[in-house]
């Protein structure tokens, strides 16, 4: 049995810089996404809740850890970035703590390269998930962060009771005992991500469709905040 093989070896070159390209792409379609968001031209204003950093199922670079992921998964399969409307937010000093009392609806994107999951069949093609979730959790207090990490750890797709109208998948979240408290609704949709390959589709079918959807569920949980703004 061999340890290190000289097949991975003699494809590494070309693997790395098909790799490369790849994450220069996620960054660019992100920089896009968050330049057009700022615009506010479809009546939210979606601000990052992890500042400059990604959500990712990748632990980092170590021997093994007791994380939730295979020890060998050093470059993540999944990336993504979760958005939110800081518009009412007076203080602006720490929006990452900012409690989700303030700010009940979060949004996500995130990027997925297509297999290996426990809970999603393998495409075997790059998909883009663009959401929007009204997670509710009763009287906590957590922060719009937590709850980020909370949906990016445990959404479910496959093993959840799903309906679909027009392209956007409808679903449950499940409170169980491994940490998810959240007992509210989400709203998703699937994207090829080869299908992004202009700015003209990642607006019509990233910015405009997520954005209103946004404003949609704002729209019917807090309308004295957002009616003002349409």
């Amino acid at each position: 049995m061999s340890i290190i093989r000289n097949q991975t070896i003699e494809n590494l070159p070309l693997s790395i810089n098909g790799l490369e390209d790849y994450y220069q792409d996620i960054r660019a379609l992100f920089n896009f996404i968050e330049i057009r968001f700022r615009v506010k031209e479809y009546g939210v204003n979606l601000e990052s809740v992890s500042k400059n950093t990604f959500f990712s199922n990748d632990s980092g670079y170590k021997l093994s850890d007791d994380s939730d992921y295979p020890f060998y998964l050093w470059t993540p399969s999944w990336l993504g970035r979760f958005y939110a409307d800081f518009s009412s937010v007076k203080d602006r000093t720490d929006l990452v703590n900012t409690s989700i009392k303030q700010i009940p609806i979060i949004s996500f994107i995130w990027i997925w390269h297509g297999s290996g999951d426990a809970y999603v069949k393998d495409t075997n093609s790059p998909e883009c998930w663009v959401g929007v979730a009204d997670p509710i959790l009763g009287d906590s207090d957590k922060s719009i962060y937590e709850i980020a990490d909370m949906i990016f750890k445990h959404f479910r797709f496959e093993t959840t009771k799903i309906s679909q109208f027009e392209d956007w998948f409808d679903g449950k979240f499940h409170p169980n005992t491994i940490g998810n408290e959240m007992n509210g609704t989400w709203q998703m949709k699937r994207i090829p991500l080869k299908e992004l390959n202009t700015f003209f589709e990642v607006e019509r079918m990233i910015i405009k469709p997520l954005s209103q959807k946004y404003l949609e569920l704002c729209l019917k949980n807090q309308p004295h905040k957002f009616t003002a703004n349409i």
